[in-house]
């Protein structure tokens, strides 16, 4: 008999990650590779302390929410880590949000949490300290 293993996705490693107005927030998936980034937060009914976005360099970015069950907000942030574009999205929509410029990072929170942590146009994602999950 053929026994075929169903591929574990890869998992998320996690991070804290800091901004220029003091606020950080902590467990906050780290989505860098191109399946991590294509999976993102879709799936699922529990999206923790959110998902932080980084690619190798500061392109047009575009994010959707088809199969995403939770509303969700999406900041995105230029090459410094200065946070210039917040966009909400509804959920299990195809509806694109784009960057508008170029984006190296995006943050994925719950829908209101960026004003609920205080985090506003021009802050600035200044250190994240990352660690595999468990």
């Amino acid at each position: 008999a053929l026994i075929v293993l169903a591929a574990q996705p890869e998992p998320f490693d996690v991070c804290e990650v800091h901004f220029s107005g003091g606020q950080s927030i902590q467990n906050v998936q780290l989505a860098q590779s191109f399946k991590q980034i294509r999976r993102g937060l879709s799936g699922r009914d529990d999206i923790g302390a959110g998902m932080l976005f980084v690619w190798d360099r500061a392109e047009q970015r575009a994010f959707w929410m088809r199969d995403t069950r939770v509303p969700l907000s999406v900041g995105f942030f230029d090459q410094d880590g200065s946070l210039f574009a917040l966009e909400d999205m509804q959920p299990e929509t195809d509806t694109e949000h784009r960057s508008g410029r170029p984006a190296k990072f995006a943050l994925e929170l719950a829908q209101g949490d960026f004003a609920r942590k205080g985090l506003v146009i021009g802050d600035r994602l200044i250190d994240r300290d990352c660690r595999p999950a468990n």
